[in-house]
């Protein structure tokens, strides 16, 4: 059941890359790349906004599998849809107020308060449904969620077509798509989560509280760091870039957010269970396998990523985006494969998360005081290149970090995989010194190369770990149950 879900969420990842190819070029040219930015100014407040959202998907799994707790499942399903609705109309006028105060006091252009106003409607609609997409994935209805999708982005693709040609609407057809869209499939998760759970609006606060504190909030902080971290960038470049800047960074995200949700999200959710399980059993050379395996699957397609945009890449890079792009191929180059370098780590930050929760707390707080600083320089330098540069820095460090970690913790019984991961970090950076020569990429590439040096010499046994399973006293229990019965 586990691989059949992490192959129908990466059939529905697929169909959304697919169709974003499809669009982004053919919304380029009947837009520009100025109005675009529209798009990048809007939605990346609120996609920062909606990184300090609760997840329940632990909650629902939880109640929806533990003998002692399903008979207040529906109880509690219900409030929290109640907590949704009410959330979404505290936060709808207070959210409209402070978009017509960026739009009028810090963009200075009120022709984007309709799109805020719509951008807050797709807000209230994108919460909605994950809590009715969480829900049915707890119930292992995975493949409904993404025929669902599916269904939705096909409709959307039309739909923005027609407007774009038939009506001449411009930017707003892709706003009048995305809402239409989110609105269709919101009607058609509720009718699929109503015939598995008969959801009200009430509120049982004494039984909602204890559960959203004991399962939901219990990572809160972790989960939000890390959405911070990549939702914030753009957002914060809004105020200092000009229009044509945002509407390029605005794309790079895209396809950043895209690479991610195709590969590190899914195996994200999907090797949890799997380490989870086989840290409670015991089985090291198990989960060397599993990591080693998983490591080098992604090691393979970062090769083949890596490979394609180093020969062929700029071709069709000129070919899809045209000459609104011209001379910021470097860049995409650059910030892709730094993307891939956390990509790879993947199945090690899963493992660190599962084994020792502690030091993946360390991990996302150096991490976030390290992207503050990226960020800072980025926008200080007050250019494309300073942000994306400062962006790709922070994704190797972070990479880097993963790695001393590793080492830290996990390098007495696996340090092969971790060698491998030295040694791909510095052969990249050595190509894109190469590729992409300038004042900062020596930096980039002295700076990490050193410091990964000095964790191989400095330490090079690794951290005397405990046998595995001793860490697992510190993971939830409860987690590690819930875990079993995904």
């Amino acid at each position: 059941m586990l691989l059949k879900n992490a192959l129908y969420t990466l059939l529905g990842k697929s169909f959304l890359v697919i169709f974003t190819i499809i669009s982004v070029p053919i919304y380029l040219s009947q837009i520009g790349i100025a109005e675009y930015a529209t798009i990048g100014i809007v939605f990346s407040f609120f996609y920062l906004v909606l990184s300090f959202d609760v997840p329940s998907y632990l909650l629902m799994v939880k109640y929806r599998y533990d003998r002692n707790l399903k008979k207040d499942y529906t109880k509690l399903m219900s409030s929290l849809f109640f907590l949704l609705v009410l959330t979404n109309l505290i936060l709808f006028p207070l959210l409209a107020l402070f978009a017509f105060f960026l739009a009028k006091t810090v963009y200075k252009d009120q022709a984007l308060l309709p799109f805020f106003l719509i951008a807050a409607m797709v807000f209230m609609l994108i919460r909605a449904n994950n809590f009715f997409a969480d829900l049915l994935r707890s119930r292992k209805e995975e493949s409904s969620v993404q025929k669902i999708a599916a269904a939705c982005i096909i409709l959307e693709f039309f739909l923005t077509m027609l407007l774009l040609f038939a009506f001449k609407l411009g930017i707003w057809s892709i706003f009048i798509g995305i809402l239409v869209k989110l609105l269709v499939q919101y009607i058609l998760l509720l009718f699929a989560v109503r015939k598995l759970v008969n959801l009200a609006l009430g509120l049982s606060f004494e039984l909602v509280m204890p559960a959203l504190k004991k399962y939901a909030l219990a990572n809160y902080k972790i989960n939000i760091m890390g959405n911070i971290i990549f939702n914030s960038g753009l957002f914060l470049s809004t105020f200092f870039l000009p229009r044509e800047s945002i509407g390029i960074l605005s794309i790079f995200f895209k396809f950043i957010e895209h690479l991610r949700g195709f590969t590190s999200e899914i195996l994200f959710i999907h090797l949890q269970p799997v380490f989870a399980q086989l840290l409670a059993s015991n089985r090291p050379d198990r989960i060397k396998q599993v990591l080693e395996r998983s490591s080098k699957a992604l090691l393979a397609f970062s090769v083949l990523v890596m490979g394609f945009l180093l020969t062929v890449g700029e071709h069709a890079y000129s070919f899809y985006f045209g000459a609104a792009f011209q001379g910021t191929y470097n860049l995409f180059v650059l910030v892709i494969s730094a993307m891939l370098m956390p990509i790879c780590m993947t199945p090690l930050l899963v493992l660190l998360f599962i084994d020792n929760t502690d030091f993946f707390k360390k991990l996302y707080s150096v991490s976030f005081l390290l992207f503050i600083f990226a960020v800072s320089f980025g926008l200080f330098h007050g250019k494309l290149d300073g942000v994306v540069i400062s962006y790709s820095f922070f994704f190797y460090f972070y990479s880097v970090l993963v790695l001393y970690f590793g080492i830290k913790l996990l390098s007495v019984h696996f340090p092969r995989i971790l060698k491998h991961f030295s040694l791909i970090i510095l052969l990249q950076l050595a190509t894109l010194l190469i590729f992409n020569p300038g004042i900062f990429m020596p930096l980039i590439f002295f700076t990490i190369s050193a410091f990964i040096l000095s964790i191989n010499i400095l330490n090079p046994e690794g951290g005397k770990i405990p046998p595995y399973g001793a860490n697992v006293a510190k993971y939830p229990a409860t987690k590690i149950k819930l875990f079993n019965n995904l």
